[in-house]
């Protein structure tokens, strides 16, 4: 009798999205516990990449709050969990992808769930922060600055928002990182200018 559980559309959009801003694919069998805290590596990591790509793509998100390790959605995580049953099917859901994240097979993956436009923008970040992805925490530091800039302090210039990313998560002490990865961020319009009174564009 087969058990496996068919995936539903909005799980396999996050696992497509998952693969394509982490170049690696989502493991259930990754129970490591994160640092001092309950939850798993692997959920924490899918949190912060479907933030990040909702934001970066400008479709529906799931209502994210800054938790303990950055944005976080508790919407999304049930649906995260629900993964946790249905190993076979995220196994053969994955089998259908290239093993290039760029080539034209994987991305029309993609193009179940987004337009050509939205395929082709994300495409263009994830090589441009490509080396920050495989820092430790990379997608962490990447997540957690564009909430803090664009949700905490709308607006706010590299300094405020590099200060309050180091009082909510000290373990992100590289400045010139953090620089960068701001400025890549700056980019892409995920750090939403605030207007002056006179209708110019201003950082606070």
């Amino acid at each position: 009798m087969n058990k496996d559980i068919d995936l539903l559309y909005e799980e396999k959009r996050i696992l497509a999205l998952y693969r394509q801003m982490l170049r690696k694919e989502y493991n259930v069998d990754n129970d490591k516990k994160y640092e001092n805290n309950n939850e798993l590596q692997n959920h924490v990591e899918m949190q912060k990449a479907i933030y990040l790509a909702y934001k970066l793509l400008w479709i529906e998100q799931y209502g994210f709050i800054f938790d303990t390790y950055g944005p976080k959605s508790n919407e999304l995580e049930l649906i995260i969990k629900k993964l946790e049953n249905k190993k076979n099917e995220i196994k053969k859901y994955y089998s259908l992808f290239d093993n290039n994240i760029y080539s034209y097979d994987t991305l029309q993956k993609l193009n179940d769930f987004l337009e050509q436009t939205k395929i082709m923008k994300l495409e263009k970040f994830t090589k441009l922060v490509y080396d920050i992805i495989n820092e430790p925490y990379g997608i962490e530091l990447l997540a957690d600055l564009c909430y803090i800039a664009s949700t905490q302090i709308p607006g706010a210039h590299f300094e405020i928002a590099n200060r309050q990313l180091q009082i909510v998560r000290p373990v992100f002490n590289n400045k010139e990182l953090n620089k960068f990865v701001y400025h890549c961020l700056e980019e892409y319009d995920l750090i939403n200018p605030v207007e002056s009174q006179r209708g110019k564009v201003k950082r606070i």
